[in-house]
Formats: structure tokens, sequence, C-alpha cells
């Protein structure tokens, strides 16, 4: 029954591709990036990933929808030995390839990935998972609005939501340190807030708060700020994490040119260097979580909003 079960999802997935982002992601380069976003940068987002398990219960029988799932490493593979099946959504197919190859290596049958825009998610989910996570995902939707509706409508009555976000500028200093080098080294204009690094919602309690409510979910409560080291052995290692596996800095770097880039790079050094020796380099970041439920019987406003949005 359970082998029928995990069939049956997946052939549901199957079908549920609205978006499939391939070609922009079907080269050795991007193979490249992923891998190096999956062994620099993902194990400081499970961080996150791994406590919002801990904070949201899972129990052995829930279905779980990972929108943004990355490589897996933060939500999606520790929440498959916990959970009943797992779905795991992200637009970059590599990502996606790197998480199946991990699942088969840590013998993990209940976990199935889709290539789609999360927000496009098709009727034929609405209403398939008990908890639907999306750490450090849905903030970066071109529209946050619709991220959250997509958790919404992917859960059952009842169902349970959550989200990370990262915190302001003054409470991740681990990602605003190159940005505000290169700022102060060529000035605001060319270095804008986009170029420096990818547009992303902060996770401002208030803000969280409302959109959450906005898509319908009930009982919201936003924890936090949670916060963890950037750790690296050395200021080279920091620099390389930052250059090679995060695409804000890539993107700034990329707006800068090799020669102003190699000059940003000799000042971060210099900056972390006098800060830190020889290392190891230690910057904290801080997030916040945000969580809701879906009511077990929709209110009327929530069935006119809902209508109304189907409408548009």
């Amino acid at each position: 029954q359970a082998s029928a079960r995990a069939s049956t999802l997946k052939g549901r997935l199957a079908t549920a591709v609205c978006r499939v982002v391939v070609s922009a992601m079907s080269n050795a380069s991007w193979d490249s990036i992923a891998i190096e976003y999956a062994e620099r940068v993902e194990p400081f987002t499970a961080l996150f990933g791994h406590q919002m398990i801990e904070q949201v219960a899972l129990s052995a029988d829930d279905r779980l929808l990972d929108l943004g799932a990355g490589s897996g490493r933060a939500v999606a593979l520790p929440a498959a030995r916990r959970c009943r099946e797992v779905c795991a959504v992200d637009d970059a197919p590599c990502m996606l390839k790197l998480l199946e190859e991990r699942g088969r290596e840590e013998g993990l049958t209940n976990v199935f990935s889709i290539v789609s825009h999360g927000a496009d998610l098709r009727e034929d989910l609405y209403g398939s998972f008990d908890v639907a996570l999306s750490n450090f995902g849905v903030i970066f939707f071109p529209d946050v609005a619709e991220g959250f509706r997509a958790l919404y409508q992917s859960l059952r009555p009842g169902g349970r939501a959550m989200i990370s976000a990262w915190g302001a500028p003054a409470e991740t200093p681990a990602f605003t340190l190159i940005p505000s080098i290169a700022r102060d080294l060529f000035g605001a204009d060319r270095v804008s807030s986009n170029a420096a690094g990818t547009k992303r919602s902060d996770g401002n309690p208030e803000c969280l708060t409302s959109s959450l409510q906005c898509a319908g979910f009930e009982k919201v409560e936003v924890t936090g700020p949670h916060s963890y080291d950037v750790e690296t052995q050395t200021p080279v290692d920091f620099w390389d994490r930052f250059s090679l596996a995060a695409p804000g800095t890539m993107q700034l770097l990329e707006r800068l040119g090799p020669d102003d880039a190699q000059t940003l790079r000799t000042k971060v050094l210099e900056r972390l260097s006098a800060q830190f020796g020889a290392g190891p380099v230690k910057l904290p970041a801080a997030a916040y979580f945000a969580s809701g439920c879906k009511p077990l019987i929709p209110t009327e406003q929530q069935q006119q909003q809902q209508q109304q949005q189907q409408q548009q």
C-alpha cells in the first residue's frame, strides 16, 4: 500500500510542472554553481531548516511540501526520515538532481521532486499536504504573495505552513560585509541594492504576519530572530563562499568587471584579516520563522478572497 501511495503521488507530481526552467540551467557552468551552492551554502541554511522541522513537529503520517528545496539538505531529506512523503519543488533542475542523488545514497524512497516555479502549483496538488515548508524560498519569489498563496493552496484543511526569512541588514552582517565594502569603493550608484544581493523580502515580523493572514492562514506566529554564524576557516574561504556560491555576490562581481572585482576581493580580505587574523571567520546572520494553519472551514471572507484571486 505504501508503494502504491508513493506511485500515485509521483504520478500526480509529474503532471504538476507548470513552468519548467530548463534552458537556463542546462549547461556545465550551472551544474558547477549548483555543486558549489550545495557544498558551501546549504550546510549553513540547513541549520535553520532543521530548526524549522523541529518546530513544526512532523508526524510519521504527514505529507510534506518543500517549496524552494535546493539540494534537499535543509528540509526535504531530513524531513523524509520523519514523515510519510516529501515533495521537493525547485526551479533549478541541477539542484533537484543533487537532491535525488543524495536521497538514493541515504536509501530514502519517499522523496519526489518536480522542476517548477513554486507559485505555479497546479490545482491537482491543492489540498495534498499536511505540512508546507519554505526555507529561504518564498522570500525570493518575484511575487511573495503568490508564494504564500501557493503554500496555502497546497495544504489540506488544518494543515500547517512555516517559512524562514532573513532578518534586516543590521541582523545579517555576514551578508552585508561584501556589498558594504563595494559601496565604499565604487559608490552606491554602481552598487545598487539589487546588484548587491538577490532581491528578497526581509523577515519583518509585522510584514510576515500580514502576508500569512492575507493568504488565509490563521494562528499566525512569528518567532526570532534565530541566529547562526557563517563560519569559514580563513578569510579566503569566506570570499570563496560568496563569490562562487551566492547568486547576489556573483551578480555584483559580474557588474563590476574583473579589475574592480579583484580590488573588492583585496579589500574584503584586508577587512577580514584585520578582524579575524588568519581565521576562523565568524559573522552572524539572523532569520525569522513565520507559521500558520489553514482553517478547517474557510471563513466567508477567505472564500471571497480566494474567488477574487481565481478570477484574477
